[in-house]
């Protein structure tokens, strides 16, 4: 049954997310174990009034939030990064050029590096959507390089992060190809360099959309553990799961579909790794929309087992991006919500 919180608490997100030292403490359903209405609550809006919020990440005292709509809520035309501390304040970490819309492709590395798609449009609409383009910042705010590729990278949507210290792969889906790219980049002197790119999976419904932009694979959560990347493919309305992703130069297809539970999958989005190994999706109601349950987060095991759920908001297409962090022994789940453009943090309540 799904848990609805209604009330939001206006504090800031004044809890740091710095690192999982929960992890190993938590197992069982993780939903339950959340309080029913957000720990805390912190504007995503900055001072150029960009709105709607995409991605989130996590980062030292904080978090980084990526605006794809501007002030008019043209979809695609998004600036800005907001950063959010852990003391309630925020501020404007990073603004490129005027129309990129900055996407749910956003991932962290340890060396202080930002990485974070850009699917732009003309007027926000799907009719002038462009192929975008992976942007580098770093710990400054600062544009160091960006990624263009014709073929593999055709509107980078959502990314993560496979961090090595002086190397990271970067998963990529592409929302106009239907594709996943992994980038295999270097850190030296200070700067990025991308080593290598492959296609590792493909196949994925992608189609434009007068409402939702556009449609195709979006959420990715890789377990460097296993070598295997799941992927959240909105239009498919389904989770798969693609083997050896770390290291292949082949092509797998869509891989191995984990669920494609229409119960509880209402156009899937956002993906991340709940602290007891399950899968945590985020569904953006554009496709299989029950109004029922809106704006949900799901829990599900790897093997596609329903868990638990909860609501972002009582309106459709809230949910976006997700992504799970600790601090001093507790767990935060933190969730952007387009609905009223804030990231939300739902704390695990220490024992």
């Amino acid at each position: 049954m799904a848990r609805r919180p209604d009330a939001r608490g206006r504090r800031g997100l004044c809890v740091a997310v710095e690192g999982l030292e929960g992890r190993a403490l938590l197992s069982g359903d993780f939903l339950a174990k959340l309080p029913t209405t957000p720990t805390l609550t912190a504007s995503t809006v900055p001072a150029n009034g960009d709105l709607n919020p995409y991605g989130v990440a996590v980062v030292p005292r904080g978090v980084l939030v990526s605006n794809f709509n501007n002030s008019q809520n043209l979809q695609g035309t998004g600036t800005t990064l907001v950063k959010v501390l852990r003391n309630g304040s925020t501020s404007t970490f990073f603004q490129a050029g005027s129309g990129v819309g900055l996407t749910t492709a956003l991932g962290v590395m340890r060396k202080g590096f930002a990485f974070v798609g850009s699917v732009p449009t003309i007027d926000g609409t799907s009719a002038t959507v462009g192929q975008g383009e992976i942007l580098i910042v770093n710990r400054f705010g600062q544009l160091v390089g960006t990624m263009k590729n014709s073929k593999l990278l055709d509107g980078p949507w959502d990314l993560t992060v496979n961090d090595q210290g002086n190397t990271a792969q970067i998963f990529v889906s592409n929302v106009l190809s239907g594709t996943i790219t992994r980038i295999d980049v270097k850190i030296a002197e200070g700067h990025v360099s991308p080593t290598s790119a492959v296609q590792i999976a493909s196949g994925y419904t992608a189609t434009t959309d007068p409402a939702a932009l556009v449609i195709g694979p979006t959420g990715l959560a890789y377990d460097a553990r296993t070598g295997v990347l799941y992927v959240a493919s909105t239009g498919d309305n389904a989770i798969y799961a693609i083997a050896d992703a770390g290291n292949r130069r082949t092509d797998a297809g869509t891989g191995t579909l984990v669920t494609s539970d229409s119960t509880y999958l209402h156009g899937p989005l956002g993906l991340a790794f709940a602290p007891n190994g399950d899968l945590l999706v985020s569904n953006g109601d554009a496709v299989n929309f029950d109004a029922n349950n809106p704006s949900t987060i799901v829990e599900f095991t790897r093997k596609g087992q329903f868990v638990d759920q909860i609501s972002l908001s009582s309106s459709p297409g809230a949910a976006f991006g997700i992504a799970v962090g600790g601090y001093s022994g507790t767990v935060v789940l933190l969730a952007v919500n387009d609905a009223d453009n804030t990231v939300e943090a739902f704390r695990v309540p220490k024992k």
